[in-house]
C-alpha cells in the first residue's frame, strides 16, 4: 500500500504536523484510520515494526518511546517508504529523545543538530499565528516550545485559545493544524496583542542562528536554549507556566548574560560578606550551602565543556577573583568541597580525582591518606586549594 497523494514535508515541520497534512491530503477523516491502514500494510513484511507505531498522534514521536526507541525509528523509515519517495524523510521530522541531561538531571530532546531542555516542551496546549498559517499551512516544530512566546516573523503574541470558543488550542487534538475542534480557522483571525522588544528578541534569538545580539554573541542554539534553561533554573519558581515564569524577566536575562561576570561577582561577594557581618567563626563553610545552586544550575547547559558553557565558564572565573582578593582570605581557606563539585571544578572524572588525590595533588582536608575514605558528597577539599590546581594544570575547559 502506498499513498496516493504525499506532500512533502517542509523542512522545520513536527513529525505530527506533518501526519495531519498527510491524511487531510489523502481524504481519511482521522489520523487513527490511516496509522491504522498503514501500520497492516507494515504488518505483511515485519509485524514487529507495526506494533512500534502507536493510534494516538500525541503519542506517536520518537521522544515518546522508551525502551523500544529504535524499534520505533525504524519503523518509521519504513513508513517512508510508504509515505514519500525519498526513505527516512519522515524519520528526519523527528524529535528525538536527547543522549545529554541537562543541569539537576534535566532531560533533552534533539532535532536537526539542535539540542533543546525537554522540560521546555508544552504538554497542554500548541499556539499557533494566524499570519504564518495563511502563508503555509503547518505546524513548525519552535512552537511547541514554551519559550516561544512571540511569532518572530510577524511580532504577535502566539494565540493559545481559540478566539471563538476559548478552547485551548493543539492540532493534535483537533486533528487539523489551522481549525479549531469547533471548526474555527484560526488563519481568518486578525490578532491585534504584540510583544516587548525583548521577546520579540527572544523568539528570534532561539530559532534564527544568524540572529546576535549586539552585547552577546553565542553561536548555536543549542547553547541558547541552555542559556535559558540556566535563567529558568535561576528564578527558581515552581509556576508549571514555564512562559510566564519567563515573561516578565526576559530583559534582566538578556542584560545579565551580557555580563555574567559582575552577575557572579555580586552573588559571591553577597554570600560572603553576608557570613562576615553575621561574625560567625565555624571551622568550615560547606560549599554547597553557599554557592552550590549556582554551580548545580550552571554544571551542564547541557555540557561542562567551558568552551561551549559560558556560564560555568564565568562562574569560575568569579571564584578565581575570589581566591585572589585578600579581603576574603579569612575565609576561602574555610569553604569546602566535596568530590563532585571538585571534580566539576577541575573539569575531571571522579576516578580521575581518587588519583590527584593518591598522587598528593590534591590534599584532604582531613589529612587522610587512603582513598577508601573518599565520599562523593563529604565536603574534604578547600576551594582555595581546588581553585590553584584547577589554574595549573585544569584550564583546558573539558572533562578528562
Amino acid at each position: 500500500m502506498q499513498l496516493l497523494r504525499r506532500p512533502k514535508p517542509f523542512c522545520n515541520e513536527t513529525l505530527e504536523s506533518y501526519f495531519v497534512r498527510l491524511s487531510d491530503e489523502n481524504g481519511y477523516i482521522r489520523f487513527t484510520i490511516m496509522i491504522s491502514l498503514l501500520k497492516s500494510a507494515l504488518a505483511v513484511n515485519n509485524e514487529n515494526l507495526a506494533l512500534q507505531l502507536p493510534v494516538k498522534l500525541e503519542q506517536i514521536n520518537l521522544y515518546h518511546a522508551n525502551t523500544s526507541t529504535v524499534e520505533r525509528y525504524k519503523a518509521l523509515i519504513a513508513l517512508s517508504q510508504l509515505t514519500l519517495k525519498n526513505k527516512g524523510q519522515i524519520a528526519r521530522l523527528a524529535l528525538m529523545r536527547g543522549g545529554d541531561k541537562y543541569s539537576k538531571g534535566l532531560t533533552s530532546v534533539y532535532r536537526d543538530r539542535i539540542t533543546y531542555p525537554r522540560i521546555f516542551l508544552r504538554s497542554s496546549g500548541i499556539p499557533v499565528c494566524p499570519f504564518c498559517l495563511r502563508l503555509k499551512s503547518y505546524i513548525p516544530q519552535y512552537w511547541h516550545f514554551s519559550p516561544y512566546i512571540c511569532c518572530h516573523l510577524h511580532n504577535i503574541k502566539m494565540i493559545e485559545y481559540c478566539p471563538e470558543c476559548g478552547a485551548h488550542i493543539n492540532y493534535m487534538k483537533s486533528l487539523s493544524v489551522s481549525n479549531c475542534v469547533c471548526g474555527f480557522d484560526f488563519s481568518s483571525y486578525e490578532p491585534s496583542e504584540t510583544t516587548s522588544k525583548e521577546i520579540l528578541n527572544l523568539s528570534y534569538w532561539l530559532v534564527d542562528k544568524d540572529f546576535q545580539l549586539p552585547a552577546l554573541k553565542v553561536d548555536t542554539l543549542t547553547q541558547r536554549w541552555g542559556l535559558l534553561l540556566w535563567w529558568y533554573l535561576e528564578q527558581n519558581i515552581e509556576d508549571k507556566n514555564i512562559a510566564n515564569c519567563l515573561i516578565d524577566s526576559i530583559p534582566l536575562f538578556f542584560s545579565v548574560i551580557s555580563n555574567l561576570s559582575q552577575y557572579f561577582d555580586k552573588r559571591i561577594r553577597d554570600n560572603l560578606e553576608e557570613i562576615e557581618y553575621s561574625a560567625s567563626n565555624k571551622s568550615y563553610y560547606v560549599f554547597y550551602s553557599l554557592f552550590g545552586q549556582m554551580l548545580s544550575n550552571a554544571a551542564k547547559l547541557p555540557t561542562a565543556n567551558l568552551s561551549s558553557n559560558i556560564v560555568l565558564s564565568s562562574l569560575f572565573t568569579s571564584f578565581q577573583c575570589l581566591c585572589f582578593n585578600s579581603k576574603f582570605d579569612f575565609i576561602t581557606n574555610k569553604i569546602r568541597l566535596n568530590t563532585m563539585e571538585s571534580a566539576l571544578f577541575l573539569g575531571v572524572s571522579n576516578r580521575r580525582m581518587i588519583e590527584l588525590i593518591d598522587s598528593g595533588y590534591l590534599k584532604m582536608a582531613n589529612n587522610s591518606k587512603s582513598h577508601t575514605s573518599i565520599k562523593l558528597f563529604s565536603s574534604q577539599f578547600t576551594l582555595s586549594d581546588v581553585n590553584y590546581l584547577r589554574l595549573s594544570m585544569f584550564q583546558r575547559g573539558y572533562i578528562e
